[in-house]
């Protein structure tokens, strides 16, 4: 008897194990499409679109945690960059908070989540205390990782008249450790938003970006 109920604990472990290797599968696809998205792959578009639409209501994507209500709200970002009237884009901006305000709610040291949920916020006007927050947890639970330091970076350049001035000394930090971690993607993240002003306003810059400031007519102090 005891062998028939270790041969079923044995079979319940393998079902959950292939449970759990679909799911991460399933999880993992839907984000290379995401990423697809992200970075406007325009010749896999409409395939990417498909697909996606397809994954981003999959119950196998992890399943009831802060990764899947990520995912989802990247989803919804993703299409609000190609929204066609400003009332779809708050439509869809809104979808994402919701989901990155479960995100952070399951998991509170969730430094992307954070980071983006403060994008949402400054994208669509609304750079409250829940702005202010996000904004802040995020430097404190990720202050080294590249994507939330892209993430905050790109609201200062983006919306310098909605960030106070403790957001933008901090912005500032944050423009220094990713000049002397990669100083050639500040120059194209700077360049997409327009930022370059701002960017050579700063003192303390690598030769690398203080040489393309000055080729740029900005020159640095």
């Amino acid at each position: 008897m005891l062998r028939g109920f270790g041969v079923l604990v044995l079979t319940a472990l393998a079902l959950c194990g292939l449970r759990l290797a679909w799911q991460q599968m399933v999880t993992l696809a839907f984000e290379q499409e995401l990423l697809a998205m992200e970075v406007a792959n325009r010749e896999r578009m409409p395939e990417v679109l498909a697909r996606g639409a397809a994954l981003v209501a999959a119950p196998g994507i992890a399943p009831n945690s802060a990764i899947r209500a990520e995912l989802r709200a990247r989803w919804w970002l993703a299409w609000a960059d190609r929204a066609a009237t400003a009332a779809e884009r708050r439509r869809l901006q809104v979808q994402a908070r919701d989901e990155l305000r479960l995100a952070v709610k399951l998991r509170p040291d969730a430094g992307f989540a954070w980071s983006a949920l403060a994008a949402v916020k400054a994208q669509s006007g609304s750079p409250d205390q829940e702005f202010s927050e996000a904004f802040d947890r995020a430097l404190l639970k990720a202050p080294h990782e590249l994507r939330v330091q892209r993430q905050l970076l790109g609201i200062v350049m983006r919306y310098p008249d909605r960030v106070g001035s403790l957001k933008q000394a901090a912005a500032r930090e944050l423009l220094r450790k990713l000049d002397r971690r990669d100083p050639y993607l500040l120059i194209r993240q700077a360049s997409r938003y327009h930022a370059l002003p701002w960017v050579c306003a700063e003192q303390e810059l690598s030769g690398i970006l203080r040489s393309y400031c000055t080729q740029s007519g900005y020159p640095s102090p």
